[in-house]
């Protein structure tokens, strides 16, 4: 008879061990196979090229728009074959592709409308206000000086303080002035000042150059007679 215990494995024998639980594949439960792999979808790259476009079209304009644009529809057609991500992206790219084309046709139309409207009268009256600033500093520089208007050397000083100062300030810097014949006030003489009648043209040009007419009082109690339109002959 054997003794208890006998046939038992020694302490520390593997066969002593519990048997081990079967291992099963990932996702797997006893007695069903392991579903397929199936690779994560992945972003469409048009997606995102539509969607960067849409958001960069504030520096490069009319070029980030179309390209927004473009791309989005191409991405989307694209993901609805493919199943990719990204269809957010590409609408989103497709959204402000449109709004910029549309804010960059709404301002080429308001600039339109100025051009062919307004800077024509625009121009006019900047012309006008010119000439009358620019009489009106001839007859401040009569007072201080008290000498005639019509002293070729008195306006040249006024020329060159109210149009040609470098520092700015004066009352027609960005405007084009002339003798009524187009003779530079540097090089006018009392004989071309007679010529012309004591008449100073007044430039302005804002998409269309309209010019004013300014007539030299005679006198320093008398105002400058300025009208629109350039001196005729």
């Amino acid at each position: 008879m054997t003794a208890p215990g006998a046939d038992a494995p020694p302490p520390g024998d593997p066969a002593a061990a519990p048997p081990a639980p079967p291992q099963y594949p990932y996702d797997a439960a006893p007695g069903w196979p392991a579903p397929p792999y199936t690779p994560p979808a992945r972003t469409n790259s048009l997606a995102v090229v539509s969607l960067v476009a849409g958001c960069a079209q504030m520096f490069l304009f009319v070029v980030a728009s179309v390209v927004a644009v473009v791309t989005g529809h191409i991405a989307r057609h694209q993901i609805k074959r493919t199943g990719e991500h990204g269809a957010g992206m590409a609408l989103a790219g497709l959204v402000l592709g449109y709004l910029g084309l549309a804010f960059l046709v709404t301002g080429v139309a308001a600039l339109l409308v100025f051009v062919f409207g307004f800077s024509s009268s625009v121009a006019q009256h900047s012309a006008r206000d010119d000439a009358r600033s620019l009489g009106r500093a001839i007859v401040r520089e009569v007072a201080l000086e008290e000498r005639s208007p019509r002293d070729p050397q008195l306006l040249l000083r006024v020329y060159v303080k109210e149009v040609a100062s470098e520092a700015g300030g004066g009352c027609c810097n960005s405007a084009h002035v002339r003798l009524a014949d187009g003779t530079r006030f540097e090089d006018a003489t009392l004989a071309d000042w007679r010529r012309v009648g004591w008449r100073i043209e007044v430039a302005r040009t804002i998409f269309y150059t309209r010019d004013a007419c300014l007539t030299v009082p005679v006198s320093g109690s008398a105002g400058a007679a300025v009208v629109d339109g350039p001196c005729l002959p």
